[in-house]
């Protein structure tokens, strides 16, 4: 149903970058908020069904899947292990968001526009 309901919200499209932005705009976007291993448990599922649903190739999506939830550096939410540095070097939250809004920018596009290149859906 889920990825049915996705495969209906990208509209039909055949645009390997519409694809690519969702499946990896929305794992990044969770990331922040949850334990990257989760998000990507569940979001690859769903992108296999929405690929099924739509009749695309999955291998660059999948990547883009777990590109995307592993890929947070403006929260600590997503590994145990940035809390502990944020602890032992007395940094917080201001500063962790400081130093990552820049690579947060710039990431979602190389990786989009290489992998939908290089690995299309369509």
């Amino acid at each position: 149903m889920i990825g049915n309901a996705l495969a209906n919200a990208v509209g039909g499209t055949h645009n390997n970058y519409v694809l690519g932005a969702l499946f990896f705009i929305i794992p990044f976007l969770l990331t922040q908020f949850m334990l990257n291993r989760a998000v990507s448990a569940v979001f690859v599922p769903i992108c296999l069904l929405t690929c099924s649903a739509l009749g695309a190739n999955p291998i660059g999506l999948i990547l883009l899947v777990n590109a995307g939830s592993l890929t947070a550096f403006l929260t600590p939410m997503a590994t145990p292990a940035v809390p502990m540095c944020m602890a032992d070097g007395g940094y917080d939250l201001k500063t962790l968001m400081k130093s990552g809004i820049l690579i947060t920018m710039i990431l979602p596009v190389i990786y989009i526009c290489y992998t939908m290149t290089v690995l299309p859906a369509f």
